[in-house]
């Protein structure tokens, strides 16, 4: 499980969501189980997300793709042009183990207006009052848990830190346990849009295949298969197929070994 100085679990919750989250039988079961602490917690919304960097390979902030609970309905309509500028995401790596949405607020006038914008965003979809718990994992991945909307009748954000342990050993225990139970079911950012047929033949290319195995393999055409892989180069803004190899490897996209 995972662990902090000075942290430790003061109530039954994180054993009881410790056992539950281990008995769930896939990914949707185990957010259902998230939402549960949540409202324990005293929370009417929650969302996770992982990434295999934060960061695109020219320096930019890479897109989120969060599972969520409870949210507004369409709150993302407009995501996909707002999430990279998230401030709350950004302030993720100022090295707070628990991120208070008020503490980013307080701060708006500093932000870009890229952040400020997706603020109002978030702002419009009631996406407010929120707490989230970074977790910087090994080789340079990033995931998050958050919070929001407190049913407490006082600002629940002052509790510290009670309600902060809990959510903090609550986050850590139910990425732990999803990435050994059920790793491919983790959100999946597109920074580049790839179509999975894309995906697909850059598998192959960066198995050594040629063009025309590939074709073999996914039994379509070669020069289908030829277009697919211009089209990933294109999209990965990469200058040949071995560019483009490295740049979907490094972002997590393929992994060539599997």
């Amino acid at each position: 499980m995972a662990n902090v100085a000075g942290l430790t679990p003061s109530t039954r919750l994180v054993p009881n969501f410790i056992r539950d989250l281990n008995a769930v039988p896939n990914m949707d079961a185990a957010m259902d189980t998230l939402m549960g602490a949540a409202e324990s917690m005293g929370y009417r919304r929650v969302s996770y997300s992982h990434l295999s960097s934060p960061r695109l390979p020219d320096g930019r902030w890479a897109p989120l793709a969060a599972i969520t609970r409870n949210y507004p309905a369409n709150w993302d309509a407009d995501w996909k042009r707002h999430g990279t500028n998230c401030p709350y995401y950004h302030a993720c790596f100022e090295g707070s183990a628990v991120l208070r949405w008020s503490r980013v607020r307080e701060r708006r006038e500093a932000l870009q207006s890229s952040e400020r914008d997706c603020m109002h965003y978030l702002e419009d979809k009631q996406l407010v009052n929120g707490i989230t718990v970074p977790i910087h994992l090994p080789g340079g991945q990033f995931a998050f848990v958050t919070v929001l909307d407190s049913t407490q009748p006082s600002d629940f954000d002052e509790l510290f830190p009670t309600p902060h342990e809990r959510l903090y050993f609550v986050a850590h225990e139910f990425h732990d346990t999803i990435f050994r139970r059920f790793p491919s079911s983790f959100p999946k950012s597109r920074p580049y849009d790839l179509s999975s047929r894309e995906v697909e033949c850059l598998v192959w290319a960066a198995r050594g295949k040629t063009t025309e195995e590939t074709a073999q393999i996914i039994d379509r055409s070669f020069e289908t298969v030829r277009a697919h892989l211009k089209s990933s180069i294109r999209k990965l803004a990469a200058t040949n197929r071995s560019h483009a190899i490295a740049k979907a490897c490094w972002m997590g996209i393929i992994d060539a070994h599997n």
